[in-house]
Formats: C-alpha cells, structure tokens, sequence
C-alpha cells in the first residue's frame, strides 16, 4: 500500500531506516506523510520527532503574552543581564537557557526562546534568509554532537512560534553580561537536517506585527509548511530582521536627539531611513538614516519636510502658507523650520548622512510640489559626507 503527498512522491507506509533517514533529511515529514503515518515514523528508532502533544491553552497563552510584551516593547535588542532579569507580568521568566539551547521558563514544557552560541552571529543568521524566508542555522559540534537538544526538537514538532537570541557582533571586548542580542521572533523551527547537521528557522513573520496575517502571535500551528507554495517577499524579510540594528546605531549616532529639532524623549524618538526601506536602495544603514521625533518624521515621510544634500530643512510650499482656520500652532513650527540647518549631526562623517541619498531624496520632494532643482543640485552631490 503506498500513499499520495503533496510532493507527487510515493511513499511506502513502512520504510527502512535507511530510507526513513533520507526522508527526514530531505522533506519535512509533516509535508509528505499524512497523520496516521506520521505515527507510525514517531515509533521508528532513531526518529528526531518527540512525539510531543499540542501545547495547552495556559501555557499557550503565557506564549502569547510573552511574544506580544516583546512586540509591545519595541526594543528587540537585549543584554544577557537584562534577558536574565527579564520580567513578565512581574513575575520574573529568564531568557537564559536551562539547558544547551532551550530557554524553557517555569509553567512550560516546550521552549519558549532558543539562544544561539555566540559564535553564531545575528548577521550570519540574516545573512543566511532564502528567498522563501527561511535562515538556515548550522549546528555547532561535529558528528553526533551537532545535534539540537530536545527542546528544540519539540517545538519543531508542536509548531509553536519562538524567540531566537542571535549574538549582536561588537569591535570591542565586552563584559558576557553585557553581550547583547538580537530578539527575533516570531519564528518557528521549519525542519531539523540531520545530514547537513541543520536548523531551518522560519523567520519569513519575524517582526511583521502590523500584517493582518499577524494578529494573532499565538497560532496554535505554523504556517504552511509547504514554503514552494509561499511567496514571502525576500527583501521585506531581510529588511524587518535589520531593522532593530538600524534602529540603535542611528540613535546613537545623534545621540538620542532629534536631527531637526532636538529633541531627545526617547519615546518620542524614531529611526528614519532617508531612502525608504521599501526602495531596492533603501538599506539599513546609518547613513541612510536620521533620528526623528515622530511629527517629523511623519512629516519626512509625506514629503512635507526635506533635508537637502547640504543639510538645509526644506518645507513644503503649502505649509508655508499661512491658513485661515485657526490651531495652526504646528503648522507655524513647521513653517518656521524652512531654511534652517539641521540641528543634531552626528560628530563621526562616517555617521553623518550620506549625500547620495540626501539628494535621492530631495529630488523626489522637488518633484512632487514642482520645485525646480538649482544647478549646484543638478551637478549632483561632490562628497558623501560633511564637514
């Protein structure tokens, strides 16, 4: 007897070890076999699967509350001393592994987080993102060492979404309690490569909160497994997962104040990109960025506020008018800006704003309220940077 599956494959219902090996090595069981076989496989010696049940509606919900507080802080960057006092709810939950790589808090059986060995870097995890929005994680270790732990493999196979703590890379020797990571979530373990002593991490959701697919951070299964089915969109992946690095080193780089005004709240504060991060050229670079309170960005973002290549704020010629109706007090703040220079600039050029894509930029604000461009900006800009 043989059964049909969705990659037109014909699979016998008992195979040997040999040809039960390659099928976990090749496919994701859960996307060739139907159930009843897949219970049969779990019973096979040497099968990575657990057999582990569904988790339960409370710890499924402490998941949630956990993944939707990480989303809720905004800041997805941690030191370890920070992940070992982590709280939630006020009551404390270490993000610190127990055991190898699963971080399994009390009141859990399933892992919550895995935390990667520092020599694996949050880089190298991004680096490694496929088309289909999978990163690829190479166990450490060699021969039968190169395994993950049983944690891992259970919340590969109960499909529940995790947290994974990549290794932010320094230039300087840092104290290990202040070694900071990277938070990426939510993923879900895609297959376990025995052969090739890998992890496939589904990181195609990470960040995407805002996505209507994303309401629920708690879906008690994956997504489809058949990812030849899924069409993610490669670059929006990669460009989510950099965002929290581009965040920090931009804010760092104008010390936590606003470029156009100065102010420094810190919730008041966002990292925008000069050439938006929706654009082929829209990296998460600090070059391409400046600290923003959120009315300017908002405004940088419509077009309403530009800063050309020679660091020059221009407004928008409608805002420049005064209205007739009246609370127009931010209108006038507006107004008041144009023609001044910015007033926070990083001090390092290799921070400062890159000319290139001041002048992208404002090329697009003079086209959308017809601005004729000078004929300094239409030589282009000389320089990257600024002294």
């Amino acid at each position: 007897m043989v059964v049909a599956n969705t990659h037109g494959l014909v699979v016998p219902d008992l195979l040997t070890a040999q040809g039960y090996m390659w099928l976990i090595t090749t496919y994701d069981p859960r996307t060739v076999l139907p159930a009843p076989a897949l219970e049969t496989f779990r019973a096979w010696r040497g099968d990575p699967y657990t057999g582990t049940p569904p988790e339960g509606s409370t710890a499924a919900r402490q998941r949630e509350a956990l993944l939707t507080d990480l989303a809720d802080r905004g800041n997805y960057l941690f030191t370890r001393n920070e992940l070992e006092q982590f709280t939630l709810r006020g009551e404390a939950v270490p993000l610190i592994p127990t055991r190898a790589t699963s971080i399994v808090p009390p009141g859990f059986e399933i892992p919550v987080a895995m935390m990667l060995p520092d020599t694996t870097t949050v880089d190298q995890i991004i680096g490694s993102v496929s088309e289909n929005g999978i990163a690829h994680y190479h166990l450490t270790g060699k021969g039968k060492t190169a395994k993950p732990d049983e944690g891992v493999l259970k919340a590969l196979e109960a499909r529940v979404p995790i947290v994974v703590l990549a290794r932010v890379p320094s230039d300087q020797t840092v104290d290990p309690a202040d070694i900071t990571y990277q938070a990426i979530f939510p993923v879900y373990i895609h297959r376990y490569s025995r052969k090739a002593s890998m992890l496939e991490l589904d990181v195609s959701q990470a960040y995407a909160f805002d996505t209507p697919a994303q309401t629920a951070l708690s879906a008690p299964i994956a997504p489809d497994f058949r990812v030849h089915e899924r069409r993610w969109s490669f670059r929006v992946v990669k460009r989510r997962l950099h965002q929290p690095l581009f965040s920090r080193d931009v804010m760092d780089a104008y010390q936590g104040r606003c470029a156009v005004c100065g102010l420094d709240v810190p919730e008041l504060l966002e990292a925008a990109h000069i050439i938006p991060d929706r654009d082929d050229d829209g990296l998460a670079w600090v070059r391409n960025g400046m600290a923003l309170c959120k009315n300017h960005h908002a405004a940088y973002d419509a077009n309403l506020l530009a800063v050309s290549p020679d660091l020059t704020i221009s407004v928008a010629p409608p805002l420049l008018v005064a209205p007739a109706t009246a609370g127009s007090a931010l209108r006038d703040i507006l107004a008041s800006l144009h023609g001044a220079p910015l007033k926070v600039i990083p001090a390092d050029k290799q921070q400062q704003p890159d000319s290139g894509c001041l002048a992208t930029r404002f090329t697009e604000f003079q086209q959308k309220w017809s601005i004729p461009a000078t004929p300094m900006e239409k030589a282009g800009p000389t320089s990257g940077s600024y002294t």
